[in-house]
């Protein structure tokens, strides 16, 4: 960016340069962990690659770990390591982009996936758990488990949810076994 910019008010910039300079000053303190929420959500898609590609190279020469937070499973798999699902506030699983989008297992998961466009499925359609998300859930009172499925792959679900991983997926047998014990 030219030298000039330092004298302009933001609304003088573009989303591409407001969203540059709030990473430089991010970059200023030396961070070992990075979050970055929405990065490219004021970016058309060409810019957000390139911006992308640039926390990317940040992230290796720097030797930083950066979160970026994103509603956007389908671009974030180009990028990510791991993926976290939210629901209503609470992560409901956590996996690898490959494991999440070819193997989800909580239902909140399977519907987000279920709705990429592009992406084919590699679990049964009939077989998955109906998602019927309740107007309000007391997360007091009806507290979901949280445990490793599969190596990595980690799940928060109720008991309805992890009897049908069970009948599912026989690897995950044992492991829920002993969490059910």
């Amino acid at each position: 960016m030219p030298a000039t910019t330092i004298t302009k008010y933001p609304r003088e910039l573009s989303p591409g340069q407001l969203q540059k300079i709030s990473l430089a000053r991010a970059l200023l303190l030396r961070p070992k962990v990075l979050i970055i929420d929405e990065p490219t959500s004021t970016l058309d898609a060409t810019f957000r690659v390139i911006y992308m590609d640039l926390i990317k190279k940040i992230s290796s020469s720097l030797n930083i770990s950066i979160l970026v937070v994103d509603n956007d499973i389908k671009f974030s798999k180009q990028y990510a390591d791991r993926i976290a699902v939210m629901e209503s506030g609470h992560i409901v699983e956590i996996a690898t982009v490959d494991e999440i989008l070819n193997r989800p297992l909580h239902d909140y998961t399977k519907k987000l996936v279920e709705s990429l466009p592009i992406m084919k499925m590699h679990y049964k359609r009939e077989d998955m758990i109906p998602y019927e998300k309740d107007s309000y859930i007391d997360y007091l009172l009806d507290i979901p488990i949280t445990f490793e499925v599969f190596p990595g792959h980690f799940a928060s679900m109720r008991d309805r949810e992890m009897n049908a991983i069970l009948k599912e997926y026989k690897g995950a047998k044992d492991l829920l076994s002993e969490v059910l014990k």
